[in-house]
């Protein structure tokens, strides 16, 4: 799904599957959701009761049009993942035909959508990111138990194991990245060394570059990795991001 997302200009929210009530309307709501990928459970969430219930007006709603929600208004399709794809009393899609319908449409068709992607677009949104812990260098398989909402699972455990073996380290939001040092005392006293082409400096109070060894300071950084904002939040954006200069 990431790789289908990106290629196609999609913005992906993962959203964790145990939000219930206002926090998912918020999640939804906040990205504006215009398809929902639902599984039917998740272990032992009833995810569809749970939507149900947020929506109940759902249950009225033509098989044919597009949905007309209340509570989640940008919400249009609603997409049924898992073991249980169909509903006969609710209009919903199965995942099964989202794939028959896509393997319908042209490779030219295709070719000219990916033509329109911007690369410096947003290509997915995290509502739990959390903080992960380092890998060690030398690793080439590995099991990620995080779920797919999950910001470690989703660059480390798909779109990195995907294109490359480098190990990473996320912080929250900013998404900064160390490399692995294989000097265990770096490793132990330090950060570890930056990611190549990243720009990082560490900063008082002010915004000025600290002046001497040990003084405290936060760290900046600008490069490829740092995400580009709060979606749809500039006030939170620019508490967060500093002008690049």
């Amino acid at each position: 799904m990431s790789f289908a997302a990106s290629k196609l200009g999609l913005v992906k929210g993962n959203i964790n599957p145990a939000y219930v009530g206002r926090k998912l309307e918020y999640c939804i709501n906040k990205v504006g959701c215009k398809a929902i990928l639902l599984p039917s459970s998740v272990k032992s969430i009833d995810s569809l009761s749970i939507f149900r219930h947020l929506v109940p007006e759902l249950d009225q709603q033509s098989s044919t049009k597009e949905l007309s929600l209340k509570r989640l208004p940008t919400s249009k399709h609603i997409i049924l993942t898992g073991k249980q794809q169909s509903s006969k009393s609710l209009p919903i899609h199965s995942y099964r035909n989202l794939l028959e319908h896509g393997a319908k449409i042209s490779h030219n068709k295709l070719n000219e959508r990916h033509a329109s992607v911007i690369p410096d677009s947003f290509a997915a949104i995290f509502f739990c990111i959390g903080l992960t812990e380092h890998l060690g260098p030398h690793f080439t398989r590995f099991c990620v138990p995080i779920p797919m909402f999950h910001i470690f699972c989703e660059v480390v455990g798909v779109l990195n194991v995907a294109t490359s073996k480098c190990q990473m380290k996320i912080l929250q939001f900013s998404r900064v990245v160390w490399a692995s040092d294989e000097n265990q005392a770096r490793r132990l006293a330090s950060l570890r060394r930056w990611m190549p082409r990243l720009d990082v400096k560490v900063v008082d109070r002010g915004g000025t570059p600290v002046s001497y060894i040990g003084q405290q300071g936060e760290i900046w950084a600008r490069g490829f990795p740092i995400m580009l904002g709060s979606y749809g939040d500039t006030q939170k954006t620019n508490e967060a991001i500093t002008p690049s200069d």
